[in-house]
């Protein structure tokens, strides 16, 4: 647990981080039974994304930041197109 984190809001992060790559915590709340206003104010309170992002093998993070790379890259070159179209 994290900063003094209740049962209750940590069942909620195993959810949210349970839900993969689509998870949204209007998924949280629905499963949990709680307020979506809430469940926002968990996630903003403990660091939800930060925390998931923290826990992940180094190998995702390296893929990660590769895919984010070609993806400026790609962004860079759309618009070098575009320039050249007009």
């Amino acid at each position: 647990m994290t900063r003094k984190e209740s049962r209750q809001t940590l069942e909620a992060y195993r959810i949210f981080k349970s839900l993969g790559d689509s998870r949204r915590l209007k998924d949280v709340a629905r499963i949990t039974g709680k307020n979506l206003s809430l469940i926002k104010r968990w996630s903003a309170k403990y660091h939800w994304l930060q925390r998931i992002e923290d826990e992940e093998p180094p190998e995702i993070k390296a893929i990660k930041a590769e895919i984010r790379q070609r993806l400026e890259r790609i962004k860079a070159m759309r618009a070098m197109f575009r320039q050249l179209r007009y």
